[in-house]
Protein backbone atom coordinates (compact mmCIF):
# COMPACT_ATOMS: atom_id res chain seq x y z
CA UNK A 1 0.00 0.00 0.00
CA UNK A 2 1.44 3.35 -1.09
CA UNK A 3 0.12 6.30 0.89
CA UNK A 4 0.76 9.99 0.42
CA UNK A 5 -0.03 12.87 2.73
CA UNK A 6 -1.38 16.26 1.68
CA UNK A 7 -3.10 19.28 3.28
CA UNK A 8 -6.81 19.91 3.19
CA UNK A 9 -7.79 21.45 -0.14
CA UNK A 10 -11.22 22.89 0.56
CA UNK A 11 -14.68 22.01 -0.68
CA UNK A 12 -13.50 19.05 -2.79
CA UNK A 13 -12.31 17.29 0.37
CA UNK A 14 -15.13 18.19 2.74
CA UNK A 15 -17.64 15.49 1.84
CA UNK A 16 -14.93 12.82 1.70
CA UNK A 17 -13.85 13.65 5.25
CA UNK A 18 -17.44 13.62 6.47
CA UNK A 19 -17.99 10.24 4.81
CA UNK A 20 -14.91 8.83 6.52
CA UNK A 21 -16.02 10.21 9.87
CA UNK A 22 -19.39 8.55 9.36
CA UNK A 23 -17.68 5.25 8.54
CA UNK A 24 -15.59 5.47 11.72
CA UNK A 25 -18.45 6.53 14.01
CA UNK A 26 -19.37 4.19 16.86
CA UNK A 27 -21.82 4.54 19.76
CA UNK A 28 -18.83 5.39 21.95
CA UNK A 29 -17.27 8.14 19.82
CA UNK A 30 -20.36 9.67 18.23
CA UNK A 31 -20.19 12.68 20.57
CA UNK A 32 -16.43 13.18 20.46
CA UNK A 33 -15.60 16.72 19.43
CA UNK A 34 -15.69 17.95 16.82
CA UNK A 35 -19.02 16.21 16.29
CA UNK A 36 -20.34 15.81 12.76
CA UNK A 37 -22.01 19.24 12.52
CA UNK A 38 -18.99 20.98 14.10
CA UNK A 39 -16.61 19.33 11.66
CA UNK A 40 -18.79 20.36 8.72
CA UNK A 41 -18.80 23.96 9.97
CA UNK A 42 -15.04 24.05 10.65
CA UNK A 43 -14.14 22.78 7.19
CA UNK A 44 -16.77 24.70 5.22
CA UNK A 45 -15.23 26.89 2.48
CA UNK A 46 -14.38 30.41 3.58
CA UNK A 47 -16.05 33.33 1.78
CA UNK A 48 -13.93 34.54 -1.09
CA UNK A 49 -13.72 38.13 -2.36
CA UNK A 50 -10.54 38.60 -4.44
CA UNK A 51 -11.35 42.28 -4.95
CA UNK A 52 -11.18 42.90 -1.20
CA UNK A 53 -7.40 42.44 -1.13
CA UNK A 54 -7.46 40.94 2.37
CA UNK A 55 -7.75 37.48 3.93
CA UNK A 56 -11.33 36.17 4.11
CA UNK A 57 -11.22 36.18 7.92
CA UNK A 58 -10.53 39.92 8.22
CA UNK A 59 -13.08 42.74 8.17
CA UNK A 60 -12.69 46.06 6.37
CA UNK A 61 -10.63 47.44 9.28
CA UNK A 62 -8.20 44.52 9.11
CA UNK A 63 -9.49 42.94 12.31
CA UNK A 64 -9.75 39.16 12.53
CA UNK A 65 -13.32 37.86 12.69
CA UNK A 66 -13.17 35.15 15.33
CA UNK A 67 -15.33 32.42 13.79
CA UNK A 68 -13.78 32.78 10.32
CA UNK A 69 -10.25 32.97 11.69
CA UNK A 70 -10.79 29.80 13.71
CA UNK A 71 -12.09 28.02 10.61
CA UNK A 72 -9.08 29.17 8.61
CA UNK A 73 -6.64 27.93 11.26
CA UNK A 74 -8.46 24.59 11.53
CA UNK A 75 -8.34 24.07 7.77
CA UNK A 76 -4.64 24.91 7.70
CA UNK A 77 -4.13 22.32 10.45
CA UNK A 78 -6.00 19.53 8.64
CA UNK A 79 -4.14 16.78 6.82
CA UNK A 80 -5.30 13.91 4.62
CA UNK A 81 -3.70 10.54 3.88
CA UNK A 82 -4.63 8.88 0.57
CA UNK A 83 -3.76 5.88 -1.54
CA UNK A 84 -2.47 6.38 -5.07
CA UNK A 85 -6.02 5.96 -6.37
CA UNK A 86 -7.04 8.96 -4.21
CA UNK A 87 -9.04 6.81 -1.80
CA UNK A 88 -9.11 8.64 1.52
CA UNK A 89 -7.67 6.50 4.30
CA UNK A 90 -7.34 8.97 7.15
CA UNK A 91 -7.59 12.58 8.21
CA UNK A 92 -6.31 14.49 11.22
CA UNK A 93 -6.71 18.00 12.56
CA UNK A 94 -6.01 20.17 15.55
CA UNK A 95 -8.82 22.72 15.85
CA UNK A 96 -7.49 25.99 17.34
CA UNK A 97 -7.44 27.39 19.91
CA UNK A 98 -7.48 23.93 21.46
CA UNK A 99 -4.53 21.56 21.47
CA UNK A 100 -6.69 18.48 20.94
CA UNK A 101 -5.73 16.11 18.14
CA UNK A 102 -8.60 14.51 16.24
CA UNK A 103 -7.91 11.73 13.75
CA UNK A 104 -9.84 8.93 12.07
CA UNK A 105 -8.41 6.00 10.11
CA UNK A 106 -10.51 3.86 7.77
CA UNK A 107 -11.12 0.42 9.34
CA UNK A 108 -9.39 -1.30 6.40
CA UNK A 109 -6.25 0.82 6.87
CA UNK A 110 -5.83 0.41 10.61
CA UNK A 111 -2.78 -1.30 12.12
CA UNK A 112 -0.82 -0.64 8.92
CA UNK A 113 1.55 1.89 10.47
CA UNK A 114 -0.56 4.81 9.26
CA UNK A 115 -1.47 5.83 12.80
CA UNK A 116 2.21 6.25 13.67
CA UNK A 117 2.66 8.61 10.70
CA UNK A 118 -0.33 10.66 11.85
CA UNK A 119 1.01 10.97 15.39
CA UNK A 120 4.45 11.94 14.11
CA UNK A 121 2.89 14.71 12.02
CA UNK A 122 0.75 15.95 14.92
CA UNK A 123 3.53 15.92 17.50
CA UNK A 124 5.94 17.64 15.13
CA UNK A 125 3.39 20.35 14.40
CA UNK A 126 2.68 20.87 18.10
CA UNK A 127 6.39 21.15 18.88
CA UNK A 128 6.79 23.75 16.14
CA UNK A 129 3.86 25.75 17.53
CA UNK A 130 5.38 25.59 21.01
CA UNK A 131 8.66 26.98 19.66
CA UNK A 132 6.84 29.79 17.87
CA UNK A 133 4.83 30.72 20.96
CA UNK A 134 7.83 30.43 23.23
CA UNK A 135 6.07 28.24 25.75
CA UNK A 136 5.28 24.60 26.41
CA UNK A 137 1.85 23.02 26.21
CA UNK A 138 0.38 19.54 26.01
CA UNK A 139 -1.15 17.78 23.03
CA UNK A 140 -4.36 15.95 23.89
CA UNK A 141 -6.05 13.05 22.11
CA UNK A 142 -9.30 11.31 22.97
CA UNK A 143 -9.24 7.54 23.52
CA UNK A 144 -12.11 5.47 24.84
CA UNK A 145 -11.64 2.67 27.32
CA UNK A 146 -12.41 -0.11 24.82
CA UNK A 147 -9.97 1.29 22.20
CA UNK A 148 -7.01 -0.72 23.44
CA UNK A 149 -5.16 -0.64 20.13
CA UNK A 150 -5.48 3.14 19.83
CA UNK A 151 -4.35 3.56 23.41
CA UNK A 152 -1.27 1.41 22.80
CA UNK A 153 -0.32 3.52 19.78
CA UNK A 154 -0.78 6.76 21.73
CA UNK A 155 1.26 5.54 24.69
CA UNK A 156 4.01 4.34 22.35
CA UNK A 157 4.12 7.88 20.93
CA UNK A 158 4.57 9.36 24.41
CA UNK A 159 0.97 10.10 25.42
CA UNK A 160 0.06 9.27 29.02
CA UNK A 161 -3.45 8.61 30.35
CA UNK A 162 -5.10 11.10 32.67
CA UNK A 163 -6.73 9.84 35.90
CA UNK A 164 -10.25 10.50 34.65
CA UNK A 165 -13.07 8.54 33.08
CA UNK A 166 -15.91 9.56 30.81
CA UNK A 167 -19.08 10.55 32.64
CA UNK A 168 -22.29 10.58 30.63
CA UNK A 169 -25.64 11.44 32.14
CA UNK A 170 -29.00 10.57 30.66
CA UNK A 171 -32.48 11.79 31.57
CA UNK A 172 -35.80 10.19 30.69
CA UNK A 173 -38.23 12.59 29.02
CA UNK A 174 -41.42 11.06 30.45
CA UNK A 175 -40.88 12.50 33.93
CA UNK A 176 -41.98 15.90 35.22
CA UNK A 177 -39.84 18.98 34.91
CA UNK A 178 -38.20 20.23 38.11
CA UNK A 179 -39.78 23.19 39.86
CA UNK A 180 -38.52 26.60 38.76
CA UNK A 181 -36.22 28.49 41.16
CA UNK A 182 -38.10 30.71 43.54
CA UNK A 183 -35.57 33.56 43.41
CA UNK A 184 -36.12 34.46 39.77
CA UNK A 185 -38.90 35.45 37.42
CA UNK A 186 -39.49 34.38 33.83
CA UNK A 187 -39.93 37.10 31.26
CA UNK A 188 -40.79 36.58 27.59
CA UNK A 189 -39.06 38.83 25.11
CA UNK A 190 -38.66 38.85 21.35
CA UNK A 191 -35.38 37.49 20.07
CA UNK A 192 -33.15 39.72 17.99
CA UNK A 193 -33.38 39.74 14.21
CA UNK A 194 -29.98 38.02 14.00
CA UNK A 195 -31.13 35.22 16.31
CA UNK A 196 -34.32 34.78 14.32
CA UNK A 197 -32.34 34.55 11.09
CA UNK A 198 -29.96 31.98 12.57
CA UNK A 199 -32.78 29.60 13.45
CA UNK A 200 -33.93 29.53 9.84
CA UNK A 201 -37.15 27.92 11.02
CA UNK A 202 -39.43 30.71 12.25
CA UNK A 203 -40.22 34.21 11.08
CA UNK A 204 -40.43 35.35 14.69
CA UNK A 205 -38.89 33.39 17.52
CA UNK A 206 -39.04 33.83 21.27
CA UNK A 207 -36.67 33.06 24.08
CA UNK A 208 -36.93 32.93 27.86
CA UNK A 209 -34.76 34.79 30.28
CA UNK A 210 -34.33 33.94 33.93
CA UNK A 211 -33.79 37.24 35.73
CA UNK A 212 -32.71 37.13 39.38
CA UNK A 213 -34.84 39.21 41.74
Amino acid sequence: MTIHMRPYAGAADLQRILDLKRTCTTPENIYDTPIFSELRALLAPLPQDPAAGRPPWEDEQGRAMGHLHRRALAQQATMLWEENDDRLLAYALVAPPSTVLTFQVHPQARDSGLEAHILTWAIGGAQEQARRRGRAFSLWCRCHEHETGRRALLEEAGFTPLPARDLRLVRALDISLPAAPTNCATRWCAASAAESECTGRYQGCWKTLCIPD
